[in-house]
């Protein structure tokens, strides 16, 4: 933790101001996320699904709208196009998570995110989420100029489907990491990028 912070205190001064208050913003979301429970109550715990959306969306704009500020990109509806894209891709994997703690949250009387919905009612939504980013991303690239390394990243969008239906994070550590893993998909991308010029 004590290195964490050290590096964040030696990054700030590199960054740009609309960098740095969106950054501000996510690190609210993380002080509200862990509030000690018996004397704040867990806001981002007591709402039903507010949880899951509020973790996607910090990743979500982390990875996606603090790098492009930093660049001095200016906030155009490509810039929150993308980060809702990001957030497709994420959402899925916070949800499978934390299917496993959904009765040790109704335990401690934290929301249960999912109330009376199956495991297969939660899979079908997060394929019609990852559906809705594949579209997109496909349409994006064909009809509005989108570059075309977006469709490589959509290739992670797929693997995630299948990790969807296919992992069960909840029954083992190596299952867990693998649904991780996948949501680290945007370095190909960057890679091919970088070397392929795309």
């Amino acid at each position: 933790m004590g290195l964490l912070l050290g590096v964040v205190g030696v990054s700030l001064p590199f960054l740009r101001p609309g960098a740095l208050l969106v950054s501000a913003a996510l690190a609210l979301v993380v002080g509200l996320h862990l509030l000690p429970g018996d004397r704040w109550g867990r806001p981002l715990q007591k709402i039903p699904l507010l949880k899951p959306v509020a973790v996607a969306g910090a990743w979500a704009v982390g990875s996606t709208l603090v790098p492009l500020l930093d660049g001095g990109e200016t906030m155009r509806f490509g810039v929150f196009a993308l980060g809702g894209y990001r957030m497709l891709f994420i959402l899925p994997n916070v949800l499978l998570a934390d299917w496993a703690d959904r009765e040790g949250d109704a335990a401690v009387g934290l929301a249960v995110w999912t109330p009376g919905e199956s495991l297969y009612a939660l899979r079908l939504t997060s394929t019609v989420l990852l559906t809705g980013g594949i579209v997109g991303a496909v349409v994006a690239v064909h009809s509005y100029g989108a570059p075309a390394v977006l469709l490589v990243d959509v290739l992670g969008l797929i693997a995630m489907l299948g990790a969807t239906w296919g992992l069960r994070p909840w029954h083992s550590p190596a299952q867990a990491f693998m649904l991780d893993l996948i949501v680290a998909w945007p370095l190909v991308p960057w890679l091919v990028h970088q070397w392929g010029g795309l």
